[in-house]
């Protein structure tokens, strides 16, 4: 008889601390729903109505509630992938903010952020971390963001 051992290796994995959080944007259009950019699907960044938020056009913001202060080590964002003549432009040059108020007094982690191309985009906040219950996505036109992920750890 031969001794058959097979390791076990567990690879971990912090969690996506957005997954299921309250969402809030500036408007809704195309019959989409805030609460799709935590929902944990992003169809490859194919722009679906029970997929991705899609906001109305002009000053635009997605912004997630954490519930709790927490110390954001990276942001993970998918944005609209397919192909359009205004689908470049409804994923990019934002500025991501963190912060307890989410206001426009959180502080910035990050701007003119591309996430255009319907795969993960990873963000590092100008390789530190921030604080904060909010993380909030602006932008000067529409947005389209099919998912984000948020990866800390709480803070107290």
């Amino acid at each position: 008889k031969k001794l058959r051992i097979i390791i076990l290796s567990r690879i971990s994995v912090p969690p996506n601390i957005a997954l299921g959080k309250v969402v809030t944007s500036s408007s809704i259009d195309h019959n989409t729903s805030s609460d799709n950019a935590v929902d944990g699907y992003w169809n490859g960044g194919a722009f679906h109505q029970n997929v991705c938020v899609h906001t109305k056009g002009g000053s635009s913001f997605i912004s997630v509630d954490l519930g709790e202060e927490y110390s954001i080590s990276s942001i993970n964002l998918v944005g609209r992938g397919d192909k359009c003549p205004e689908c470049e432009a409804q994923t990019q040059n934002w500025t991501i903010r963190i912060g307890n108020t989410g206001q426009d007094t959180d502080s910035i982690c990050s701007e003119n952020v591309d996430a255009y191309g319907g795969k993960l985009v990873p963000i590092r906040c100008n390789g530190t971390k921030i604080s904060g219950r909010h993380v909030k996505l602006e932008s000067e036109t529409s947005m389209v963001m099919c998912e984000i992920q948020i990866f800390g750890t709480i803070t107290g």
